[in-house]
């Protein structure tokens, strides 16, 4: 689950990314 952890973190980092670019 550490390494789940691990790749889910800069997912999560572009993720709310995409949506900061979608919404500008």
């Amino acid at each position: 689950m550490s390494s789940d952890v691990r790749v889910m973190t800069p997912i999560s980092t572009i993720f709310v990314l995409a949506i900061s670019l979608a919404v500008v």
